[in-house]
């Protein structure tokens, strides 16, 4: 179908429809379609305007099954995106030989191609092929990047809301943002390697890093030098810009460390608190703080690469890790667990409540003495937006 044609049309005019509508349904059972479709006795679609709480949960269930439908269309789009960049060449000006199969790489392997440039073979294919089949993928799939790593609906929000309340009890939180650093090589020329110098004196970007309750990235800037700031990453992007205008895309608050600034709708720790009620603030901000703590170690535990020094340009870096997160995201919706390098053991994801039931180490007071607090009790409320 043309793209005008939106999708109630779509479904009225597909033998589906009149095969459901007729007096013998082909099958017993209800279809869920979004607020696009009509309402049938087989077909049911969100309230657009709910006006009581059973109303409104029913909304909040039917968002989290649209989840499988949306996982379904990427997951597909995703395959067909892959399956091309692999198998098609002389793409855009690419004059390199197109990729052989695995069975016929195999075969033609000759003597020259094993030993004669010192290349190895990884499981029956050349080197160059390898380079080029990884290039290709990667490529594939930073196409895809939006459909992954994206800001959540208000209804996800609101969710994120209640997850992030029973870590330490702060309200209207559906979001906390941080900064990390991935080492690379020194970029040419000399004069633009000064500029990814970090302050622990190596090459590397920073990659900010935005996360929800349930450790996906639903935000993320990859190519950035290491030497600008977290406050300046967050300033320069679409996100500022949207939130600081007069229609937020979002109702709710996100939490940031010290590097921030403060906004109606970002909150960083006091960095001076003189008062009982900031300490506990700053107390429960630090234990909400190790859901990002958790989730970029999740990132770079399950993808070892971005712990080591990565020896490719800033560009490729940033793809790389821009697809390491598309990955990430994929396996945290699918339940995957985390391996465990040395032992070869998977290790699994610690639900947000049971991860963030003690304060991180930013939380010790100078003394180094812990300070044990019941998250039910502290009830912190941020202001409304």
């Amino acid at each position: 179908m043309p793209g005008s044609v939106h999708d109630a049309r779509i479904l009225r005019e597909s033998n589906i429809f009149t095969d459901f509508e007729g007096p013998a349904r082909p099958l017993d059972g209800i279809i869920l379609g979004d607020s696009r479709y009509m309402i049938r006795q087989w077909l049911l679609t969100p309230y657009v305007n709910p006006h009581t709480e059973a109303q409104e949960r029913f909304n909040l269930a039917h968002a989290s099954t649209r989840s499988t439908i949306e996982r379904c269309i990427v997951c597909t789009m995703l395959h067909i995106a892959i399956r091309r960049c692999v198998q098609v060449a002389n793409i855009e000006g690419d004059n390199e030989v197109p990729l052989p199969p695995p069975d016929q790489a195999n075969e033609n392997l000759t003597e020259r191609a094993r030993t004669a440039a010192g290349k190895r073979v990884r499981d029956g294919i050349v080197e160059q092929y390898f380079s080029r089949t990884l290039r290709r993928v990667t490529n594939a799939l930073y196409q895809q990047v939006g459909n992954f790593i994206r800001m959540p609906t208000q209804v996800m929000a609101n969710i994120q809301k209640t997850k992030f309340f029973a870590v330490a009890g702060i309200l209207n939180i559906f979001a906390y943002v941080d900064g990390t650093h991935v080492r690379i090589q020194a970029p040419s020329p000399a004069a633009q390697a000064v500029h990814f110098i970090n302050r622990k004196n190596y090459h590397s970007l920073n990659v900010q890093t935005m996360c929800d309750a349930d450790y996906r990235i639903i935000h993320q800037v990859s190519n950035m030098p290491g030497s600008v700031n977290d406050a300046r990453i967050l300033r320069e992007f679409n996100i500022f810009t949207d939130f600081e205008g007069p229609a937020r895309p979002l109702d709710g608050i996100i939490l940031g460390d010290s590097g921030y600034m403060i906004r109606q709708w970002l909150l960083m720790p006091y960095v001076n608190p003189h008062t009982e009620a900031q300490e506990r603030f700053n107390l429960v901000h630090a234990s909400t703080r190790s859901t990002i703590e958790r989730c970029i170690g999740i990132l770079k535990r399950r993808f070892h690469c971005l712990h080591a020094e990565m020896r490719l340009s800033p560009r490729c870096v940033g793809r790389i890790i821009s697809v390491c997160t598309v990955l990430n995201n994929i396996a945290i919706q699918r339940s995957v667990q985390v391996a465990n390098i040395e032992g070869d053991n998977e290790v699994p994801l610690p639900p947000p409540d049971q991860a963030n039931e003690n304060p991180t180490e930013r939380a010790r007071t100078p003394a180094g003495k812990q300070m044990q607090f019941d998250p039910s009790i502290i009830i912190i409320k941020c202001p409304a937006l």
